[in-house]
């Protein structure tokens, strides 16, 4: 590990606060990092040079003509296992500098192990996010022993049922989309702590051994709720379940298509792709096509009577076709329900109360939502 000029400078503020000190912190190369006086970084050190060439626990200097660079005080190696990596430096007289020397030497050392810590690991996060896109992106019939390895290297065994969520967070969020992030996967860990999330692409994806659809369920409950008391807007597409662990691929794009469908609705919820119907239509037809089908189906009701219309429709599908509880929804008796239905009948040439029909108005409505809107 090299060390960091924005580690360096952070330890060098740490210590210095903490001690009233003066610090210097040098790389490999003795060529000062981080300093209490900021004139001086960049500039060659020789003292710290020559620990590093002579492998020294230490080397006081009293005398800066003699090294380029320096100035009295005491320098000690920063040793991260076993290796000399950097040195550090405490400016002043020698016999006040000289008590501190091996407690900040060994503070120092200290932090730098915490830095290469969270360096390691976020190197082995990065590794980890790079082997599970590329397993659920695998499109061969058959997977590899190699990337089976690579599962088993990190602890995953890839070849066990898995079900996919793919998670999106709004971007405007009362909270800021990095703190959003941090909730959302804090809320996962918390609820499905054997799970795998990463981010890929726009989304975040779980990948949880929780295959059946009351856990993932509970457990997607949980993840909306906890998110939202923090004012976050939380989208989620749940694939099916699937033991066939070659289909990892096929479960994502179908968690993304439950997606989709999420994101069109006003608040946080779950989709689940195998409760999905009518839905999967919207996906693959075009906004200009979904224009021209509203107009084919509501052509005979003029532009102005056109929102009451689909409004009642809505109602009327919310409410399971029940004409009590959809004229009691719009406050109106249930006669004048009944006559509105069939005037849409009358004009329109489509029975909202005839199965068929009702399909077709239903996906009408789904389009008229859609390009509300894109702005159409």
């Amino acid at each position: 590990m090299e060390l960091q000029e924005s580690d360096a400078r952070e330890i060098v503020t740490e210590i210095s606060k903490l001690l009233g000190t003066k610090l210097n912190i040098m790389n490999s190369r003795g060529f000062i990092i981080a300093s209490s006086d900021v004139q001086r970084v960049g500039s060659f050190h020789a003292g710290a040079y020559e620990i590093i060439e002579k492998n020294l626990d230490s080397l006081e200097i009293d005398d800066e003509r003699n090294w380029e660079g320096a100035v009295p005080g005491q320098n000690f190696p920063i040793r991260l296992h076993g290796r000399i990596i950097g040195v550090v430096g405490i400016t002043g007289e020698a016999e006040a500098t000289r008590k501190y020397g091996s407690i900040i030497q060994k503070m120092t050392e200290i932090l730098v192990e915490g830095k290469a810590r969270e360096e390691d690991q976020r190197n082995r996060e990065t590794a980890v996010s790079r082997f599970l896109v590329d397993w659920i992106n695998n499109d061969q019939d058959t997977v590899s022993d190699s990337l089976i390895q690579r599962g088993n290297d990190f602890g995953i065994d890839i070849t066990v049922p898995r079900r996919i969520a793919a998670l999106y967070i709004d971007p405007n969020n009362a909270d800021s989309a990095g703190n959003a992030e941090r909730t959302v996967r804090a809320a996962v860990m918390q609820y499905d702590p054997a799970s795998l999330c990463f981010n890929s692409s726009n989304y975040l994806v779980v990948v949880s051994a929780s295959v059946s659809d009351k856990k993932i369920t509970e457990t997607a409950g949980k993840i909306l709720e906890k998110t939202g008391r923090y004012g976050i807007r939380l989208f989620m597409g749940i694939s099916p379940v699937e033991t066939n662990y070659l289909n990892i691929r096929k479960d994502y794009q179908y968690a993304k298509k439950a997606l989709a469908v999420s994101r069109k609705r006003e608040k946080s919820n779950a989709v689940f792709y195998s409760e999905l119907g009518i839905e999967l239509v919207s996906e693959v037809v075009p906004l200009l096509n979904k224009t021209a089908f509203l107009q084919k189906v509501f052509c005979g009701i003029e532009q102005g009577g056109l929102d009451e219309t689909l409004s009642l429709l809505k109602t009327f599908y919310n409410q399971n076709g029940s004409l009590k509880a959809t004229a009691a929804e719009l406050g109106i008796h249930p006669n004048t329900l009944q006559y509105r239905l069939n005037r849409i009948y009358e004009l329109t040439g489509y029975n909202p109360r005839r199965y068929k029909d009702a399909m077709l108005l239903q996906v009408a409505l789904m389009f008229s939502d859609e390009l509300r809107k894109n702005g159409f």
